[in-house]
């Protein structure tokens, strides 16, 4: 279990690392962070749109969940299962190039 958590933590700190730097905020805190499932800020942009990111995500063999706190809009990503560091760089590729596309970033 401990190797379990150990890839997990990995996993999200790649994924933290980027999502950052692509320009988003997260709901709660780093320092309170789980590091297994991690509610992201949804984006201000116009041309933002969960189900359309979602859809696109899907297509390409990744899921993404919605998440609302209160009135707060947020999307999830978790790095738990049977993934692995490889598979969070392929997400990511995928994640930014959606953005980029729709030009929310």
């Amino acid at each position: 279990a401990h190797n379990r958590y150990a890839r997990y933590a990995s996993m999200y700190e790649i994924m933290k690392t980027k999502v950052k730097e692509l320009g988003f905020e997260f709901l709660v805190e780093e320092k309170h962070h789980a590091k297994l499932l991690t509610a992201i800020l949804d984006p201000k942009s116009a041309n933002y749109s969960f189900n359309e990111m979602h859809d696109y995500l899907f297509e390409r063999g990744f899921t993404i969940y919605p998440g609302k706190v209160g009135s707060i809009n947020t999307f999830r990503l978790s790095n738990i299962g049977e993934i692995y560091p490889a598979d969070i760089d392929a997400f990511l590729v995928v994640f930014e190039e959606y953005l980029r596309t729709k030009k929310i970033i």
